[in-house]
């Protein structure tokens, strides 16, 4: 027999003709709508169904890669945090350059354990939130002939007879020989992030470029992977 139809186990409208085809020629079908496929193995003594898999690779186009949600986990993971990171900086960096924030680094002891060296302090200017008792504020230390010695992070713990602010760090025995005015004042603060303050050394740094590095990588991989 030259001509074979096909219909029967293809389920398609199909014949094969094998008018000048070898004798023991064989023809290997496969007809896919995309979820499913049949497969035949033609002859011209006859037709197999069989699985094709078995006979030869499918094509790229036509495989069906097993999903590892552990990876897709893993990856959206990354990516989630790169981009929750990316939008803290960006808020962070807006708020500071506008000056509706600022941001201290705490390098002394004096206010432990409310505060470490290291921790970074969040502050808002004194014309949006006034200092009050209790409140953690920083303002210009100076000297007695007016220069600036540094900025100094400390509680609020009263005004004195100038309404001048009256500060103390919560580890220290007395009051700060300074009381300085509103307009030394030059933050009050709302949110403390710890030991972020640490990180801004220049070896410190170098290892985030290097993990970030590697981070980047790990999701590169798997871009090239999907």
């Amino acid at each position: 027999m030259s001509k074979r139809e096909l219909s029967l186990g293809l389920g398609v409208p199909l014949s094969l003709d094998f008018k000048e085809s070898p004798i023991d020629a064989m023809a290997l079908i496969t007809v896919s709508d995309g979820q499913s496929e049949k497969s035949v193995l033609v002859s011209q003594r006859g037709m197999v169904s069989i699985d094709a898999d078995k006979y030869l690779q499918a094509p790229k186009e036509r495989l069906r890669p097993k999903r590892d949600f552990r990876k897709d986990i893993a990856k959206a993971g990354v990516q989630g945090a790169g981009w929750f990171f990316a939008a803290l900086l960006l808020t962070f960096v807006s708020l500071t350059t506008t000056g509706l924030m600022k941001a201290e680094i705490v390098l002394t002891g004096s206010m432990e354990p409310t505060l470490s060296p290291g921790d970074v302090v969040l502050e808002l200017s004194p014309n949006r939130k006034a200092p009050e008792v209790g409140d953690i504020a920083t303002y210009l230390g100076k000297r007695m002939d007016g220069s600036v010695v540094g900025k100094f992070t400390h509680r609020v713990i009263g005004l004195d007879e100038k309404n001048n602010y009256i500060l103390q760090g919560d580890a220290n025995p007395t009051a700060d020989v300074q009381h300085p005015t509103k307009e030394e004042i030059t933050g009050v603060a709302f949110l403390v992030i710890p030991m972020v303050g640490s990180l801004l050394s220049p070896k410190i740094l170098m290892m985030l470029l290097l993990a970030g590095f590697g981070i980047w990588l790990i999701v590169d991989a798997f871009r090239n992977e999907d």
